[in-house]
């Protein structure tokens, strides 16, 4: 039997059915978690790998050699794809962006894992093992349970903080520039921190001709259908610089109806 030491084992899965449907930034980030989990033997009696391991964002850009934004996209897609899931050191599932940055914010830690199936027969693990295991994961829902209940408990107070984190202006309120930035923030599914330097990449393009529909149709052209901008992500003054060669890319997918 063939064994290659320091090696991960990838699950054939993630060859065989979804690496013709990942970005380039999805699979980088994918192969990370792979390495970070089914690379490490956790024991060596069973064989059991690693299930899970805490990265922060800087680690998964020094790893993948992507930038801020790319890894944001990439975790949101294999998120949406169901093939990893990330998780607090409390165990709550973060599903999305804002609950990431929120738990990264106050955990300092966040646990990656993968989703894809990958024990099959051969895979399967010693008796024994699998008793412990069962008996493990009914104490898991049993914890769960009471999990749940303290977090009804607690709805209201939950819900307000909610609000006030992503709250935006009512429509009436909107200028332009909240316009587009909340168009970008959705299209990458971030949040814009430095307003100011975003604005006044608007006004340059606005003064220069460019219309609110021609800007919003560019940074939805970049944003799903440039490969290269939706790895690396963009911003607002990256879409100045860029609307003279896509507007009309823009235009003409929207057109023909693919955006």
């Amino acid at each position: 039997m063939l064994n290659i030491p320091n090696s991960t084992q990838i699950p054939n899965k993630i060859i065989n059915g979804w690496l013709p449907k990942l970005t380039e930034s999805e699979l980088k980030v994918l192969i990370i978690v792979a390495r970070q989990t089914l690379g490490w033997i956790e024991d060596k009696e069973t064989g059991m790998r690693k299930r899970e391991d805490w990265m922060t964002q800087k680690q998964l850009m020094k790893k993948t050699g992507l930038s801020q934004w790319g890894v944001t996209a990439a975790i949101k897609g294999l998120v949406k794809k169901d093939l990893i899931e990330v998780r607090d050191k409390e165990k709550n599932i973060l599903e999305t962006a804002e609950k990431r940055r929120q738990a990264g914010r106050k955990h300092k830690k966040i646990f990656y894992r993968l989703k894809v199936s990958y024990q099959g027969k051969q895979g399967r693990l010693p008796r024994k093992t699998r008793k412990n295991a069962t008996k493990k994961s009914l104490d898991n829902k049993t914890n769960s349970l009471d999990k749940t209940n303290l977090l009804q408990n607690n709805t209201h107070e939950q819900k307000d903080v909610r609000v006030r984190v992503d709250k935006r202006l009512p429509k009436e309120r909107q200028t332009i520039v909240h316009r587009l930035c909340y168009h970008l923030e959705d299209m990458l599914d971030t949040k814009i921190v430095n307003w100011g330097k975003q604005g006044a990449a608007i006004k340059r393009m606005m003064r220069a001709g460019y219309t609110e529909a021609e800007i919003k149709r560019t940074i939805t052209y970049m944003a799903r259908g440039d490969d290269f901008f939706a790895d690396k992500g963009f911003d607002l003054v990256t879409v100045s610089n860029a609307i003279p060669r896509y507007k009309g890319k823009a235009s003409a997918i929207k057109r023909n109806h693919v955006l």
